[in-house]
């Protein structure tokens, strides 16, 4: 996108039109928010994974800080064999 803005602003000086640049940069701004809205979906929701031992902490801080939810899942590390939590 910065390309883009660099090479919009150079042929506005190229040519020493104002109104195509300006149009350009109309059109780069919606084909960037289509393109944003392609890849990562209509919804905002993203996944996250955390390993930690500081379950506590970490969900304190998601749930009333973040002011989000999430899921905890109780996993086992397969390099040493045993309960992680």
């Amino acid at each position: 996108m910065i390309v883009d803005f660099v090479i919009i602003s150079a042929s506005g000086l190229a040519f020493r039109n104002l109104e195509a640049p300006l149009y350009g940069y109309l059109v780069l701004f919606l084909s960037s928010r289509v393109i944003d809205m392609i890849l990562e979906g209509w919804n905002y929701s993203k996944l996250v994974i955390i390993t930690s031992a500081k379950v506590p902490e970490i969900q304190d801080f998601i749930l009333n800080t973040l002011d989000r939810s999430g899921s905890a899942l109780r996993s086992r590390s397969l390099y040493l064999n045993r309960r992680e939590r």
